[in-house]
């Protein structure tokens, strides 16, 4: 979720937990916006719908930035 789980230091985290357990391939799915049109639906309170950057798809130099954490650590990405 942008700017709040696709930080560096969260992803590094996450690749090193999953290297340490031998995974060696993952799939990073890219951050889906449609989220904030569901909660709308079904009358869920959303305080992230007035933040500009979550009502956006993740562009795709911040999905290759992400991958990158992960290969560092030897682990194979396919986005989502």
């Amino acid at each position: 979720i942008t700017n709040i789980t696709d930080t560096e230091k969260n992803l590094s985290a996450i690749a090193e937990f999953l290297a340490s357990n031998g995974v060696t391939r993952a799939q990073l799915p890219a951050y889906n916006p449609l989220w904030h049109e569901k909660c709308q639906k079904i009358g869920a309170s959303n305080s992230f719908s007035e933040e500009t950057v979550m009502s956006k798809w993740m562009p795709p130099e911040h999905v290759i930035k992400c991958e990158g954490i992960f290969r560092k650590v030897g682990i194979q990405t396919r986005s989502m």
